[in-house]
């Protein structure tokens, strides 16, 4: 910015705050550009897990069977949903034959403890994942998200749920 000659009027000198000013405005455009940046990532990233959701209840819905539904839920969706693990679990009162191949049968409650009776879903970060739910996967996960199955109306129920080894990947 080239200097400015303000002169003196009646020996009183002159403050120039022009430079002040622009350096201020230029601190809070740099500012409001990273903020920018942060929330087009942001939202970058929220319509990447979109389709990822999208793509997956896709491939549930096209399941014709429980051991379709299984295949499905233990083979495609942690590619799907760009997690570790991938666990389908059903109480043991949901359960009325052998359980296709991939259902973990976790005792009578565990939902119940895992989400309270008013929730439906919880994300968790900074945890060790449980071998109940996640079998020999579960040294992988730190971090996940359980999601409720009703299976019969007031009865039997079960979980859905994704872990990652990244400690703050659900938060």
């Amino acid at each position: 910015m080239p200097g400015r000659d303000l002169g003196t009027t009646d020996d009183t000198s002159i403050v120039d705050f022009q430079k002040v000013m622009l350096d201020r405005i230029r601190g809070e455009i740099g500012r409001l550009h990273d903020s920018q940046g942060e929330l087009l990532a942001t939202t970058r990233n929220n319509v990447q897990t979109q389709i990822r959701i999208h793509a997956a209840v896709l491939s549930l819905l096209r399941a014709l069977s429980l051991a379709h539904l299984s295949e499905t839920v233990t083979t495609d969706l942690a590619v799907l949903m760009d997690v570790d693990v991938v666990a389908f679990c059903l109480e043991a009162s949901a359960i009325h034959c052998v359980p296709p191949e991939g259902i973990r049968v976790v005792p009578d409650g565990t939902v119940g403890k895992l989400l309270g009776t008013n929730n439906n879903v919880s994300l968790r970060e900074n945890i060790h994942g449980d071998k109940k739910s996640y079998g020999s996967g579960a040294g992988l996960v730190r971090s996940d998200v359980i999601l409720r199955l009703q299976i019969v109306p007031g009865g039997a129920q079960g979980l859905l749920t994704f872990g990652s080894r990244d400690h703050d990947y659900f938060q």
